[in-house]
């Protein structure tokens, strides 16, 4: 790993199985909307940390809390699960291949037959499989849980006919950027992509610059990404931002990607604009 003190926090969690430290958030902006104080968390949706204490903190503070998209079903799910593997497979060349079958122990011949969501599920498990694995969690589900115990409400701020849209958007991504996915797999540190680890450090260290130049799944840095996909950052921004406003007039918490809040086009830029004072705090 570039980062020493990364290497210390994932020795100290992968070193400790029985007890994944309690960690302060590290993405958390003030939002401040007419003295009205809310707060904007930037969550990662898989991490080897727990960060309950502290979501538990911010959440008591909040009448409503709000995170990113609503969930889909396994009917709507269908729809975007067309896409084949096949046309995506067929561009590898064949050392590509060869390297395919080796990290993700699936057949070419197999995988062709897969749709593209199969196959994306399939890579995605595998840059978690790890001994470690059981102790990953979702920062998003640890701020919806703390939310719930406090009998807290919360709404998503986006429909679950654009999370398909989305989802759509996010596979195409994926097979295009496959090839480059598999040059530059490790293997070596528990089957983690390596590219997946980079997001995972910086974002556990708080550092915005390594998170933008931190390369995605995709194929493309997350800054890179979202320029070249606007309906991935710069869209969804504006309506998140526009749909929380109502709700910012009381105490509240927006806990989204960490990516609409770091990369360009940010959510914290069109706060900004409509007059929402905000300012990072951790």
């Amino acid at each position: 790993m570039e980062n020493e003190q990364a290497r210390r926090i994932l020795k100290d969690i992968l070193d400790n199985p029985e007890e994944t430290p309690q960690r302060r958030l590290p993405f958390v902006w003030e939002l401040d909307y007419d003295g009205v104080v809310s707060y904007a968390i930037g969550v990662n949706h898989r991490v080897p940390a727990d960060f309950t204490e502290d979501a538990e903190r911010y959440v008591s503070k909040a009448q409503h809390v709000l995170f990113e998209s609503a969930d889909l079903t396994p009917e709507m799910i269908c729809e975007f699960n067309s896409a084949k593997a096949a046309e995506y497979i067929d561009r590898l060349t064949a050392e590509e291949q060869r390297k395919f079958e080796e990290l993700f122990a699936l057949p070419i011949k197999e995988a062709r037959e897969e749709s593209l969501l199969t196959l994306f599920s399939i890579v995605l498990l595998k840059s978690y499989s790890s001994d470690d694995s059981s102790k990953l969690t979702s920062v998003d589900d640890t701020i919806l849980g703390a939310a719930k115990k406090r009998n807290i409400s919360t709404s998503p701020l986006e429909t679950t006919e654009e999370n398909i849209t989305l989802m759509s958007t996010l596979l195409r991504g994926f097979g295009d950027g496959l090839s480059k996915i598999i040059r530059t797999a490790d293997p070596g540190f528990n089957n983690h992509i390596a590219t997946e680890k980079k997001v995972t450090e910086a974002y556990l260290r708080g550092d915005e610059e390594g998170l933008r130049k931190a390369e995605e799944p995709t194929g493309s840095t997350m800054e890179e990404y979202c320029i070249k996909n606007p309906e991935i950052n710069e869209k969804r921004n504006i309506i998140m931002v526009e749909r929380s406003m109502p709700y910012l007039a009381k105490p509240s918490i927006v806990a989204v990607g960490v990516a609409h809040y770091v990369c360009e086009s940010s959510m914290l830029t069109v706060y900004k604009e409509k007059g929402i004072k905000n300012k990072r705090v951790q």
